[in-house]
């Protein structure tokens, strides 16, 4: 059971690849505060760059992105005289390591906005659209920056001449053009190339001749190779999705052909990143079926300081996903929200619906895809046949008995460690007395679970003590099991699990869980965060939904930004960690990352905290994808301070 745990785990993360491209150049460029614009049809840079284009972020008005952000919480917090020299470091770090624009090119995105006058655009793309091409590409509108423009260029020309560039110029598109050949560095064959160059008020600069020369041609109004991304059904249809109420004229805008993204990654590494190309197993389990995702961002001065809207779309039809990629199913409710047993303690609630019994064979064929053929029987063989296992069919004796609603929740506790931030995943069972009956049994013959007793607690408890992280790290023998319990590792704290309500509960903290059973604290439903949240929400468009969401930044990010502080974020187990640890995992398998950025400057986190209001998001299906919707809340229409609480939680 605990090699199950591991697996649903390990492998879920493969799904965040997917997104990469449109969260790290988002962050990279929200740092600095960019922004909003016009109709798509008189906007240039989507234009401009062609179909072949796998992720692009574009800021129609980079002075009203700046005016707007500063009008938030967010830009006073960037503007804290505490924290703006971190603030500008962590901006600059994050750039550099995500977008390797100043790597390739030469250019920071704080070059960007000291010459850019209005529109913005960044692109990678994929010349050809051949699997192993990669290009990246900047256009950037620089009317009456002529100074600031000449400044950068004379930057650049210096850094490649310490690079050992060779400089020429040549003529692309009727445009002169400077071009700087630069050194393979240590282990690689070729050297690489990098061209910038100014027109008619307009700055580009790209690592590709051909793409940059297609770029000029169509920014003269003349056909190129290639149609221009916004001819793209996928783009199109995201831009419209998300350009609605606040999103019309939004401050910045992304898109991600998601595999086409994945394999320009493989190329921008000259295909060197060892392991699985995931993109490749995606596509083949029926993931394809994803054609584009995007989003509109806005920064305001009304109560939602952030509302984001985002769109992936998929083939159109109620059978737009086949084989594995059926796993993502969230049928809507109406208005969902917490259970009951959910305490207002917590900092982060995600209340979704899955079609769980559906779920369970696509899941099969996943796993299959990502760890080879026979692994699920495999798996299942293991947990059925064992005889120093659970003995439990997994379809029939679990599956059977759940239904569609699934909870997760996290909270802080004090003092901060790298496995400070408790979680709880709870499955609503859809015949409770019928999951006791098959489950239990299974449970006490699994040596990882041990039946507690515990005064006051209204159900039966299971400690959970996984396996030490070694055991888990050797070649598994055939089935999940061995013939002998696990030595309790003293460093791993005990889990636990338990059917409660007609929900069946999992935590990574053995006391959170037995502290919800009590039923300590009124209940998350009931208090007026939450209402406010889904008051918001509505005003968005929230109705029959799959999924909401519901954060308390000040409480969710206190362990986040004390692991920061202390330079173990690599080693925290916050989700958030875990997200950021597999986005920056480094190329070789096993090797552990080293943290961005030194926090130990940072001042306390109640300097912090004071800016953070709350965030709420919704989710949900429609016949040709999924919208989500949301927005931060500022922290005094949001809490009221929360009648005076502590900040951080308990």
């Amino acid at each position: 059971m605990n090699h199950l745990f591991d697996s649903v785990r390990r492998d879920f993360t493969t799904f965040q690849g997917v997104l990469r491209a449109a969260l790290a150049l988002t962050v990279a460029l929200a740092g600095f505060g960019f922004g909003p614009g016009e109709l798509l049809s008189q906007q240039i840079c989507p234009q401009l760059v062609p179909n072949t284009t796998t992720a692009f972020v574009h800021v129609p008005d980079t002075a009203a992105l700046s005016d707007n952000f500063k009008q938030t919480e967010f830009g006073d917090l960037v503007d804290d005289p505490k924290l703006k020299p971190f603030a500008d470091d962590l901006s600059k770090q994050i750039e550099e390591e995500l977008t390797n624009t100043n790597a390739k090119l030469g250019i920071s995105i704080e070059d960007l906005t000291k010459v850019c006058a209005g529109e913005l655009g960044i692109a990678v793309i994929q010349p050809g659209g051949q699997a192993n091409a990669h290009a990246v590409a900047i256009m950037a509108d620089t009317t009456n920056k002529d100074a600031q423009v000449a400044q950068l260029r004379q930057k650049i020309a210096l850094e490649m001449q310490g690079r050992g560039a060779k400089s020429v110029q040549i003529t692309l598109a009727g445009v002169a053009v400077t071009k700087y050949i630069i050194p393979p560095p240590k282990g690689a064959i070729a050297p690489s190339e990098s061209y910038n160059c100014v027109t008619n008020q307009w700055m580009f600069a790209a690592d590709h001749e051909k793409e940059l020369a297609n770029l000029l041609t169509r920014f003269a109004g003349r056909a190129a190779p290639d149609a221009p991304l916004m001819s793209v059904a996928a783009y199109k249809e995201v831009r419209q999705r998300v350009s609605i109420k606040e999103n019309a004229t939004p401050d910045l805008v992304w898109f991600v052909e998601p595999f086409g993204y994945l394999s320009t990654l493989r190329a921008a590494n000259n295909n060197k990143r060892k392991g699985k190309d995931y993109g490749k197993i995606l596509k083949e389990v029926g993931f394809d079926a994803i054609k584009g995702a995007g989003g509109a961002v806005n920064f305001r001065i009304e109560a939602e300081q952030v509302v984001h809207r985002t769109f992936v779309k998929s083939k159109p039809g109620p059978g737009q996903l086949t084989k594995a990629a059926r796993v993502i199913q969230i049928p809507s409710t109406n208005n969902p929200l917490p259970a009951e047993w959910v305490p207002d303690s917590v900092a982060n609630c995600l209340v979704t619906n899955w079609k769980v019994i559906e779920s369970f064979d696509p899941a099969g064929e996943l796993f299959d895809a990502i760890q080879g053929e026979g692994f699920w029987e495999d798996l299942l063989q293991g947990l059925a046949n064992e005889k120093n296992g659970p003995r439990l069919d997994l379809k029939r004796q679990l599956v059977a008995f759940l239904g569609e609603r699934g909870i997760v929740v996290t909270r802080p506790h004090l003092p901060p460690a790298i496995d400070s931030e408790h979680q709880i995943l709870a499955i609503e069972a859809a015949d409770p007395k019928s999951l006791e009956r098959w489950f239990y049994p299974a449970l006490d013959r699994d040596p990882t679970f041990k039946m507690i007793e515990n005064p006051g607690v209204p159900t039966v408890v299971w400690r959970h003590t996984p396996r030490e992280e070694r055991e888990r790290k050797q070649p598994r023998r055939r089935g999940p099991f061995g013939k002998q319990a696990p030595a309790a590792d003293p460093n791993v704290k005990p889990r636990a699990l338990a059917i409660y309500q007609g929900f069946l509960m999992y935590s990574t903290s053995e006391d959170f869980l037995l502290e919800v059973l009590r039923g300590q604290g009124k209940p998350l439903a009931e208090h007026a965060d939450l209402a406010t949240a889904n008051q918001t929400l509505v005003k968005l468009g929230s109705g029959m939904d799959g999924l909401r969401y519901f954060s308390r930044l000040d409480k969710s990010q206190r362990i986040n930004y004390e692991m920061l502080k202390a330079g173990k974020m690599v080693e925290a187990k916050t989700l958030v960690a875990k997200l950021l640890n597999k986005m920056l995992e480094p190329e070789e398998p096993g090797m552990k990352r080293k943290q961005l950025v030194d926090g130990k400057n940072l001042p306390d986190f109640n300097v912090v905290a004071q800016y953070l209001g709350h965030a709420a998001a919704y989710a949900r299906e429609v016949p040709d994808g999924w919208e989500i919707s949301g927005a931060f809340l500022r922290r005094t229409q949001a809490q009221a301070r929360r009648e005076g609480g502590p900040v951080g939680g308990p």
